[in-house]
This record gives C-alpha cells, sequence and structure tokens, in this order.
C-alpha cells in the first residue's frame, strides 16, 4: 500500500515539473509576442508617419501646379516646402536613404518644386511689375497684396536664388523709378511755396542803401524775417515747426495753393524729408519681412541711392544762394530730429545722407554767419555814425537776430549750441566795439545816451523774450556803466562846484567855509528848479519811458547822496553847524521831493 502511494507521488511530481516548464515556455512565448506587437507598433508608427511626410494627394498636385496663385495657394506652397525638408533628411538616414519611396518621391517633389518655382516667379514679377501702372499706390499695394506672397518670396530665396534675385532687381529697378519720380514732383510742387526770406545785402551790417532799397522793392516787408522769427506775412512764426516736429503733417502742395500759403523754406525742406524718411522706414520694413533672406540694405541702396543724389543736389543748389542764417539753423535742427527719429526706428541706412545734410547746412550756416559778422567789421572801419540818440539801425537788427537765433538754441537745443555760442560770441565783440564808434560823431552827453538807448534796446528785447544768452549779461553790464557815466554827466551840467568841492573837501582837513556856504544856499534856492530841468531832460532824452524813468530815480538817488556826503562836510567843518542849517534845506526835505518827483514819472 506505502509502495502504491509513493509511485502515486513520485508520478504527480513528475507531472508538476513537466508543468512548471510548460509554464515558462508559456511566459517565453508571451514576452516574445508581446515584443513582437511592440515592434509592429512602433513599425506602423514610423511607416504611418514615413508615408505621410512623402505622400502626395493627388488633388495637392492639381491644385500646386494648375491651382490659382492665391493666399491659399500659399498654404499649398508651405506644405511643399516641408515635403521636400522631409524628404531631404529622410534620404540622409541610414535606414531610408536606399529606400525605393525616397528615391521616387525626391524626383517627383523635385518636379513640382521647378513647377511651383516658375509659377511663383512669374507671378512675382507680373505683381512687381504691375507696380508701375500711372496712379499705383504702391505703399497700399504692398501692405494689401504683395505682403500676402511674402512666403512665394521666401520659396525663391530657398529653392531659386538665382531667380529671388531677379525679382528683386526688377522690383528694386521698378520702386527707384517710382520714388524718385514721387519725390521729384513733391519737390516741384513745394518749390511753388517758397517765400523768399533773404539776400546777399540782408546783413546785420549792411548800410542803408540802394541795395537795400532793391530788395524793399523787389519782396516787400522790407527784411522782416531775416533776422527775427516772424515772416513778412505776419502769419507765419517759424519757431512754430520746431513745436510739433514729429507730429505734424507734410505739407499738402494743392491744398496749401489753393488757401494761397508760403512757407520759408525750412518748412518745405521739414516735409520733404519728413515723406522721404517716412517712405524708406516704409520700404525698409516691408523688403525685410516680403525679401527675407535677402540683405535689405542692398535693396535700400539700389531703391533710393537716386534719389538721395537728388535730394543733395537740390539741397546744394538751394544752399548756394542762401543768406538766411535762422532758417539754416531751424533745418538743422530739422535735420537733427530726423536723425534722431532715425536712430530710434533702429533704421541706419540713411546715416550717411542725413551726416551729409548736416554737415551741408552747418558749413552754410558758417559762411553765411561770418557774412554777417565780417558786415559788421566792414561797417566798424567805414566813416558811418550816429546822426541822433535813438537805437541805431543796425543794432535793431542785431537784437532781433540775437533773440531769435537765441530762442532756437536754447529752447530747441541740437549737438550745435556750441557753435552758435561761439559765432555769437565773436558777433558781440565787434557790435560792442560799433555801438561805441558810432556814438563818437555826437557830443559827450548825447554819446552817453546813445550807448544807453542802444545796450537798453538789446537788453529789453532779451528780457522780454525770457531768454538769458551770454549777450544779455554783458550788455548789462555795460548798460549799467553807461547809466552810471550818464548821471554823473547830468549832475555835473547843473551842479559840478558842488559835486567839485564835496570831492575835495572830503580830502582836506580846512575846507574853505565861504565856499561852503554859499554854494548850501545856492543849492537850497535852486533845487526844485533844477530836480524839475532834471526831469525834463531824462526823460526828453530817452525815448522808451520806462528807461527813462528809471535813470531819472538814479540821478536823483545820487544827487541826495551827494548832498548828504555834503552835509557831513558841513558837520565837520562848522562848529554850530545848526545857524548854517537854518538857511540850507534839510536832507529829508530834498528826499520828499525827490520821491515825489519819482512818483510823479511812475504813475
Amino acid at each position: 500500500m506505502l509502495e502504491t502511494m509513493a509511485q502515486l507521488l513520485n508520478g504527480f511530481q513528475h507531472d508538476l515539473g513537466n508543468v512548471s516548464v510548460e509554464i515558462d515556455e508559456l511566459q517565453r512565448a508571451s514576452i516574445s509576442m508581446n515584443q513582437s506587437l511592440k515592434n509592429r507598433k512602433q513599425l506602423t508608427g514610423e511607416l504611418d508617419q514615413f508615408i505621410k511626410q512623402i505622400v502626395l494627394d493627388p488633388q495637392f498636385i492639381v491644385d500646386l501646379c494648375e491651382g490659382d496663385i492665391n493666399e491659399s495657394w500659399q498654404k499649398l506652397l508651405r506644405i511643399l516646402n516641408r515635403k521636400i525638408q522631409a524628404c531631404e533628411f529622410l534620404s540622409t538616414q541610414p535606414h531610408t536613404q536606399n529606400t525605393f519611396s525616397i528615391k521616387y518621391m525626391s524626383s517627383i517633389l523635385e518636379k513640382l518644386k521647378w513647377k511651383a518655382i516658375c509659377r511663383v516667379r512669374e507671378f512675382l514679377l507680373y505683381r512687381v511689375l504691375s507696380l508701375r501702372k500711372p496712379k499705383t499706390n504702391v505703399q497700399i499695394i504692398q501692405q494689401s497684396v504683395l505682403i500676402k506672397y511674402k512666403h512665394s518670396s521666401q520659396f525663391l530665396v530657398e529653392f531659386a536664388p538665382k531667380y529671388a534675385l531677379e525679382i528683386k532687381n526688377v522690383y528694386v529697378e521698378t520702386l527707384n523709378a517710382i520714388f524718385l519720380h514721387y519725390i521729384k514732383a513733391y519737390s516741384t510742387s513745394l518749390s511753388k511755396l517758397q517765400i523768399d526770406i533773404a539776400t546777399k545785402y540782408d546783413l546785420i551790417g549792411m548800410q542803408d542803401s540802394s541795395f537795400s532799397q532793391i530788395r524793399r522793392k523787389t519782396f516787400g516787408g522790407g527784411n522782416s524775417g531775416v533776422f527775427s522769427l516772424t515772416v513778412s506775412d505776419g502769419k507765419t512764426e517759424r519757431s512754430s515747426l520746431l513745436d510739433n516736429l514729429q507730429e505734424a503733417p507734410a505739407i499738402v502742395p494743392h491744398i496749401a495753393q489753393e488757401k494761397g500759403q508760403k512757407y520759408p523754406y525750412e518748412f518745405l525742406f521739414r516735409s520733404l524729408n519728413h515723406m522721404f524718411l517716412d517712405t524708406v522706414s516704409s520700404e525698409y520694413l516691408f523688403s525685410r519681412e516680403f525679401f527675407e533672406g535677402l540683405d535689405p540694405s542692398l535693396i535700400i541702396h539700389g531703391i533710393f541711392a537716386n534719389i538721395i543724389v537728388f535730394l543733395i543736389s537740390e539741397l546744394e543748389l538751394y544752399l548756394s544762394n542762401c543768406y538766411d542764417v535762422l532758417g539754416l539753423y531751424i533745418m538743422m535742427t530739422v535735420n537733427y530730429h530726423n536723425r534722431m527719429k532715425m536712430k530710434k526706428r533702429r533704421i541706419t541706412h540713411l546715416h550717411s545722407y542725413l551726416e551729409r545734410v548736416d554737415s551741408l547746412i552747418c558749413d552754410r550756416f558758417k559762411v553765411v554767419f561770418q557774412m554777417n559778422v565780417d558786415s559788421v567789421k566792414q561797417t566798424l572801419a567805414s566813416s558811418l555814425s550816429a546822426t541822433d540818440t535813438r537805437p541805431h539801425y543796425i543794432t535793431r537788427r542785431y537784437t532781433e537776430f540775437v533773440a531769435s537765433l537765441s530762442i532756437l538754441y536754447i529752447q530747441y537745443p541740437t549737438d550745435h549750441e556750441d557753435l552758435v555760442k561761439t559765432q555769437l560770441e565773436q558777433l558781440r565783440n565787434y557790435m560792442e566795439n560799433l555801438i561805441a564808434k558810432l556814438g563818437l560823431a555826437l557830443p559827450k552827453k548825447q554819446r552817453t545816451v546813445f550807448l544807453i538807448s542802444n545796450y537798453d534796446l538789446i537788453t529789453s528785447i532779451l528780457e522780454e523774450k525770457r531768454i538769458h544768452p551770454a549777450e544779455l549779461n554783458s550788455f548789462k553790464g555795460l548798460h549799467s556803466t553807461a547809466v552810471k557815466l550818464f548821471v554823473e554827466e547830468e549832475l555835473m551840467t547843473y551842479y559840478e562846484p558842488f559835486i567839485q568841492f564835496i570831492k575835495h573837501s572830503e580830502s582836506e582837513t580846512n575846507p574853505n567855509l565861504a565856499i561852503m556856504e554859499r554854494l548850501a544856499k545856492d543849492f537850497s534856492s535852486s533845487f526844485r528848479s533844477v530836480i524839475e530841468q532834471m526831469s525834463s531832460d531824462v526823460i526828453n532824452y530817452f525815448s522808451n519811458f520806462r528807461t527813462g524813468t528809471e535813470i531819472l530815480s538814479q540821478v536823483l538817488t545820487q544827487l541826495a547822496m551827494y548832498y548828504s556826503r555834503f552835509e557831513e562836510v558841513i558837520k565837520r567843518s562848522f562848529k554850530n553847524a545848526n545857524e548854517l542849517r537854518k538857511d540850507i534845506v534839510s536832507i529829508s526835505t530834498l528826499k520828499f521831493e525827490i520821491q515825489k518827483r519819482i512818483q510823479h514819472y511812475s504813475l
């Protein structure tokens, strides 16, 4: 019984061993089947991706070869581009490079590529050449039509650079002709709106002669606008151009003509360059996007090189006969802001042009400014002299000129500020000498009045304009010195013995008491009439009532100071000064009369 059970158990053990072996075999088979499934899935995925990358829908081929070139067609071109790139990549991979499908599809894609290239070339040439039609708005066509086909242009740049350059060259040639025509036509229209401001005779030191008379007859209104910022028509303030330089629209010639508007040249210069710079900026942005892959600098240069030559030649022609210093400085300011504008836009292609413009204007500015300086030098060496005490006409020109130019360089600074200050300093030195020389022909007191009148004109106008150039401080000093001299001269006219006695007696220990007493009594008996006479003289001397009143105040104040010093001499010289004081006027009475007289003219 036990033997039977042992055999039965051994049989079970053997059977279990076989089951274990079968399980191991099934596990190995399962693993193998899972790996095979995984490999098949991976292969299916890769094969599916491979097929998607290179397979072409027949309808795609038909549409690409025969469909209308429009915005939808651009999508086909992008798909073709991706297919070509995918096929080129797969042809370099070890497991696909020698496959029949890759070789076959490469040949198909090559044919489609050249078909697309030919169609794109013809289409873009047609579109570019259509810009040559009369009255075509180039920028609208660029933004509404051409820019939609930028992928076509980029396709040529990538796969047919030769044709891309052909399109670019035709485009450059077309735009060059169109823009050159526009610029020339606009420049011609603007020239009809120009106001003639200055001639070679409109210089600060130019003496009144037949030349200035001829000019007034020719242009009218004298030389208004030559030395001031207000043009002779009274409507145009020249500095207004700089107040809204960046946002002000360009001049529209036909509208300006209908309204009868005229402008100084700097307004026309600003409008012409404003249009030119905006055209270049717009063209640069378009070319950089449409011809991506090509150098936009070469495109911009090709389009605008001839235009730049034209603009420079027109500017040189104008500058050769320009004698308008203020206009030249405004043009320098406009060009300075143009340079800053293009720098802010990060468009450097016009740097050499703008620097050339700046150099031309700056050089002419120096020449014309020096002509004004030389005119003052020549007048300084001439026999010209003042005939009365009123401000001289040369001083009036100089004052208007300095005030106008100072307003420009202080309120609208540029990188030429040091140049202007140097030129003004040179001119100021000659003007100081000229004003002094012009007054030499006048009697002594009238000469002093002449100096004060001229210095006062200069300082009052500069202060009225609320500007403080170096010229203001310089002429203020000269004005103050001349006023002090006049005060002494005026007092000497009526009180020379009195003043001389005071000056000598202050340094003497024993002054002449008889003379002192006589002078004191004479002063007391006549001081009211003398004050009245001096007041009348001073007010009549100066055409500017404010200036006359201020100087009268200084004259009378100085008189009171002299009398106060005289009283001190009396105190020191007379043991009993109170007896003499009974017969002479007191300082308080004198000051009261002086204050009353000053208030009379201040009302």
